[in-house]
């Protein structure tokens, strides 16, 4: 489908799942405000990290414990869509830059399912991320919306809906080499400082900081762009390659009363 197909598709959804009545065979019920549990399910494929490729499930369950069915809003056209932007962001571990590309996949559901107590109704989606050559870790964040669905149950249902989950985030990283995080600030390999840091567990975060911000004056090379790109991978933070503006927002985030 081209581009202005899909688009014109998107748009009339839309207009199925905003205010019009659904013209399915449960438009004699009544109307009932039902409000699900929805979640997005990120796993990363087979072989070593970076991921190359994302498994998402998107999860629908009832949030009163009482079963209901996912029904498409017109069953005969397949009018239901799961909508997904999956936004990816490659870190070399050489800096602190990440680069990213984003794309919209679409799903389009006819089906329908059933959604209950520890059985949720599941729709599943492979995206392929792209080559990893050169790239230590790889984030990934995923936005959807299921449009033009109808939540069914024997006492009513919903109509026409667009159903929004949280996004989701997946992290993969690279196989890290041998050695503690010590092991390769002294030794200066830029790998395993930048692996190791950035796979720490969340617990040691504070002490990987420290750790980090602590080498960097002694630092020369590749060494101290590794550690640049770790703490960007760590903090989100934009101080870039100035090290006084690092140790100055580290003091800052150290001592921040309730931290």
């Amino acid at each position: 489908m081209t581009r202005a197909g899909l688009i014109l598709a998107a748009a009339l959804l839309g207009g199925c799942a905003a205010d019009q009545p659904a013209p399915t065979p449960f438009a004699d019920l009544p109307p009932l405000d039902i409000r699900p549990a929805i979640t997005l399910v990120l796993d990363p494929g087979p072989g070593p990290g970076p991921a190359r490729s994302l498994h998402i499930t998107l999860r629908l369950s009832p949030a009163d414990e009482v079963p209901l069915r996912v029904v498409p809003c017109r069953p005969d056209d397949g009018s239901a869509l799961l909508e997904l932007t999956v936004s990816t962001s490659d870190f070399r571990g050489d800096g602190p830059a990440c680069t990213g590309r984003t794309e919209q996949v679409l799903v389009p559901w006819s089906g329908a399912g059933e959604a209950a107590a520890g059985r949720p109704f599941e729709l599943c989606a492979d995206v392929a991320l792209g080559a990893s050559d050169g790239v230590l870790g790889r984030r990934v964040h995923v936005e959807g919306r299921l449009i033009g669905v109808d939540l069914v149950r024997d006492d009513g249902h919903s109509g026409g809906r667009l159903l929004l989950p949280e996004p989701a985030t997946l992290a993969s990283l690279a196989p890290a080499p041998p050695g503690l995080l010590d092991e390769h600030l002294q030794s200066g390999r830029p790998d395993g400082i930048f692996l190791t840091a950035a796979g720490a567990p969340a617990g040691w975060r504070s002490l990987v900081l420290d750790r980090l911000v602590g080498a960097l004056p002694a630092s020369r090379g590749a060494a101290r762009e590794a550690i640049f790109a770790a703490l960007f991978w760590l903090t989100g933070e934009t101080c870039g390659r100035d090290i006084h503006r690092w140790s100055t927002w580290w003091t800052e985030e150290r001592n921040r009363p309730g931290r």
